[in-house]
């Protein structure tokens, strides 16, 4: 999904502070396309950080391996490698999302789903599968 603002595309990845996205940025055309791209295993550490305690949730996970188990088996999106999601946009990492957005001239975004902290386990087989995604991320110089 692509939202936009002053003719600028924003690729929204879920986990990437795409509710706060969503709240500022609209469906309309754009001329150039941006993406900013999370570390995947602090993206999957977010998203397990944020549902561990959502029993009612179909994404609820009561433990680490269990939640490693529910990404590598789904393909709804959410969890989707960011590598497929980006195209063409223009990569920056998401540690510099402030930066890059008030340079775009756009006031802050409000920082919304901020998770706790949670103790996880072992990451060796999400480093296999977000292989692309740290590739794009060692194209933005992280």
């Amino acid at each position: 999904m692509i939202l936009a603002r002053d003719g600028i595309g924003v690729v929204i990845i879920p986990k990437c502070a795409s509710e706060s996205m969503k709240g500022v940025l609209k469906e309309e055309p754009y001329s150039r396309v941006v993406a900013f791209i999370r570390d995947p295993i602090e993206r999957c550490i977010s998203g397990y950080r944020f549902f561990r305690n959502k029993p009612s949730d179909p994404r609820y996970a009561p433990s680490w391996e269990r939640w490693v188990e529910m990404v590598l088996s789904q393909d709804d999106g959410h969890w989707t490698p960011q590598a497929r999601l980006v195209g063409d946009a223009r990569l920056f990492p998401f540690e510099l999302l402030s930066d890059v957005w008030r340079s775009l001239g756009w006031s802050e975004l409000q920082v919304m789903n901020k998770s706790i902290y949670a103790d996880v386990g072992d990451c060796a087989v999400l480093r296999d599968y977000y292989v692309d995604d740290f590739k794009l991320r060692a194209r933005c110089g992280y």
